[in-house]
């Protein structure tokens, strides 16, 4: 039976406060490197599969901490697991500032392993938290996470070449917010929430759960889809004739469209016997915008019209997939085994994405080839999704 009574916890709004603001940091330190590629790429001398390498660091670490993250919470409790998160983090970003080819590598995988340990842990944190309103605030938290990225996405540009502070200055600016969820954080030290229950499913029976291979399947497909995105959406656009302030305009205006889809779908979803309506409205929504981008991809009005379709149908998946951990699982700490699982094999499958498209870019600069090839794995989203989203519990 899920266990239906609120956490008494004190002061309640501070634990409100401290998941907006670990929230918050989960992306800008990712979404902000995109426009910024063939700055650090020129600056720095590198391959389009260094690059590519580069903004997979990130992937690979979600995918190898995801699998350590339950684990250690159960250990050392989940609010002090999120905070070496954040201290992680903040490492991280201080290393990558440095423009040094090693450095920066170092310092983005650091930043990706700060970011995995809080990624796997808030939903469960929200799930035992607030139990009884579990698609609110997986809604608060994952719109938080949606606006500081696209915020990162639309002024890393500008803060790198109008105001002149280069592409480490700009990056390294994060760490501002990074600090402050930090602080914030400090007041749930007091608490150390272990695995208290027994949970239901096991370790060997969540790895050989049909539905919880399914969920992390749409973990992983959405993944790809935002990761490349992010990554070559704006170059993408350049070889479409934008120029790297406009393409990185559109990239913070697809994260903009993607914020109310962010915050409704958990809220929605929640709600309903299944999530099988939602994900198929996503698919089309997505389908919709890559294809109009294959076909009217010249045209300032039309990218913008298209990129808004893809970035709602983004929004409302990254959500869905986060709200699927809570839904399909009956407690906290299988809520964060099925996070940790996801995560692990959804990310190192999502790691495809910008590799991939980073090879087939260097070799082939065609962007409709690679709408057509975004337009495929929407279908394959689609199929999984309304697998996972079927009314059942692991």
């Amino acid at each position: 039976m899920l266990n239906t009574t609120p956490t008494k916890r004190a002061p309640y709004v501070l634990a409100v406060i401290a998941i907006l603001f670990v929230a918050l940091n989960l992306r800008p330190a990712i979404t902000s490197v995109g426009p910024l590629l063939m700055m650090i790429r020129d600056d720095l001398h590198l391959s389009h599969v260094q690059i590519s390498f580069m903004t997979a660091l990130p992937l690979l670490s979600f995918s190898l901490l995801s699998l350590f993250a339950p684990k250690l919470s159960r250990t050392f409790g989940l609010e002090r697991t999120i905070f070496v998160g954040l201290i992680l983090l903040i490492l991280g970003i201080i290393v990558r500032f440095m423009p040094v080819n090693v450095l920066l590598f170092v310092g983005t995988a650091l930043v990706g392993i700060g970011i995995a340990l809080c990624n796997v842990l808030i939903p469960g944190f929200v799930k035992k938290t607030f139990p009884l309103r579990v698609g609110l605030f997986t809604s608060l938290y994952m719109t938080s996470m949606a606006v500081f990225a696209t915020i990162a996405s639309g002024v890393s540009v500008p803060l790198a070449l109008n105001l002149g502070l280069g592409w480490n200055v700009s990056l390294f600016i994060w760490i501002v917010p990074a600090f402050l969820a930090l602080i914030l954080w400090l007041p749930q030290l007091q608490y150390k929430t272990k695995n208290q229950i027994k949970t239901v499913p096991t370790a060997t029976k969540l790895w050989h759960s049909k539905l919880a291979w399914q969920v992390t399947a749409f973990m992983g497909l959405q993944s790809i889809l935002f990761y490349s995105l992010i990554t070559w959406l704006p170059e993408l656009l350049m070889l479409n004739g934008f120029n790297a302030t406009e393409a990185g305009f559109f990239l913070a205006w697809m994260q903009i469209f993607g914020i109310p889809a962010t915050f409704i779908v958990p809220i929605i979803g929640a709600r309903l016997y299944d999530q099988r309506k939602i994900v198929l409205t996503l698919g089309v929504l997505y389908a919709t915008g890559f294809l109009g981008l294959i076909f009217f991809n010249s045209s300032l009005f039309a990218t913008g019209l298209f990129i808004a379709f893809v970035g709602i149908a983004q929004g409302g998946a990254v959500s869905l997939s986060f709200l699927l951990l809570s839904l399909r699982t009956q407690t906290a700490q299988d809520a964060a085994s099925l996070s940790g699982m996801s995560q692990a094999a959804g990310y190192l499958f999502a790691t495809i994405g910008p590799i991939g498209f980073g090879l087939l870019l260097q070799s082939i600069q065609l962007p409709e080839l690679t709408y057509m090839l975004f337009l495929i794995l929407t279908i394959a989203l689609l199929l999984v999704g309304l697998f996972a989203s079927r009314n059942k519990l692991i």
